[in-house]
């Protein structure tokens, strides 16, 4: 490579002489010299001194493009493909845009049902009240406005009324699933919602950490809504009721379709089935039932869960992604099992039984 350097200095008229000028063309000198003459300035012409200046350079030269010149795109060259790059990524970030809002809007809608439903729930038992009034004796209040509303002719039932009815026939067959009270177990109030409904699995801690920066509390009685394992998006998810109190009714006690173990025999203490003091109590809560434990891969499965017809699941610590599999297994052997048993055939747990919505 040349070191252009002294020819640099020279041209600005920085020194006198250089090495790299071929001086002996005269006639080509001259003339530049005496066209740059005229114009001596701060762009280093040397006049009279010598035979070649920096203006003649720049007179001499042509200047081949400038950004105006690129831009004109000699040959019928066009920006089209760009502008159509452009374009097309509008395009799709638009269809993006479209769909979150769709999916938000119908979020939001379910989540309106679902408090409905929540609702209609916790004031069932309220029902018969509501029915007759609290007006007092002459039959006023809300009763008396309701037997009102009801058909002269023949006492029917209102819209209202059968819509109730409905409701509540629905709850009735929503199925219950149990978890452990106490926090020596993986899966508790505090996790299972996000678990079981989208696969994800926080401990018991950071999920606690995460309800009080909300300013939640820790219920006893919530809904999980079961989305895996739709074959159409268009299917309503499946309701289940997940709680860590046993229920206290027979009735309910026929709802309850699976109950997730912490590996002890006292978790079973309150059941029915252990009430009558038979050594093998476990064999009928999990013919009723279907039994689960969830763990860690370093973690050891305690004897009473090798012992009994309970399914195990593992989490990987390691592979944090496989925990949607997980949930997807409980989701899949809880199907299995219901498709054959009695208790499944009283309830609504697969897509195709979805009931009234609220």
């Amino acid at each position: 490579m040349q070191d252009l350097a002294e020819l640099r200095a020279y041209l600005k008229g920085e020194v006198e002489e250089s090495a790299r000028v071929d001086y002996t063309a005269p006639e080509l000198f001259e003339d530049a010299a005496a066209a740059a003459a005229p114009e001596a300035g701060p762009r280093g012409d040397r006049g009279a001194e010598g035979p070649l200046t920096l203006a003649g350079v720049w007179e001499e030269g042509q200047q081949m493009a400038d950004r105006n010149s690129m831009l004109l795109c000699p040959g019928g060259k066009t920006f089209d493909k760009v502008l159509k790059v452009v374009q097309d990524q509008s395009t799709r970030l638009a269809a993006r845009t479209k769909q979150r809002q769709d999916r938000e809007n119908l979020e939001s809608q379910r989540q309106r049902e679902r408090k409905a439903k929540m609702e209609m729930r916790l004031q069932g038992s309220d029902r018969f009240n509501r029915d007759r009034g609290t007006g007092g004796a002459a039959g006023g209040g809300a009763g008396a406005e309701r037997r009102a509303a009801r058909p002269v002719g023949g006492g029917g039932r209102t819209t209202e009324d059968r819509k109730r009815q409905a409701k509540a026939a629905k709850a009735e067959r929503t199925p219950i699933i149990i978890v452990p009270a106490g926090y020596n177990s993986c899966l508790n109030m505090y996790n299972v919602k996000a678990f079981l409904e989208r696969g994800e699995y926080k401990s018991w801690e950071e999920a606690r950490k995460d309800l009080e920066q909300e300013s939640k509390r820790k219920e006893s009685l919530l809904s999980v809504w079961r989305s895996m394992g739709k074959k159409s998006p268009d299917q309503d998810d499946v309701e289940f009721v997940v709680t860590d109190v046993p229920p206290s009714k027979k009735e309910e006690w026929k709802r309850v379709v699976a109950v997730f173990c912490n590996g002890k025999a006292w978790q079973f203490k309150d059941f029915p089935q252990s009430k009558s003091g038979a050594p093998n109590y476990p064999t009928k809560i999990f013919s009723e039932m279907r039994g689960a434990y969830l763990r860690f891969s370093h973690q050891d499965v305690p004897d009473f869960v090798r012992k009994w017809d309970i399914e195990v699941l593992t989490l990987d610590r390691n592979n944090r992604y496989k925990d949607k599999g997980v949930a997807a297994q409980f989701w899949k052997f809880l199907d299995q099992f219901l498709a054959v048993s009695d208790r499944g055939r009283q309830l609504d747990f697969t897509f195709g039984k979805v009931g009234l919505r609220a």
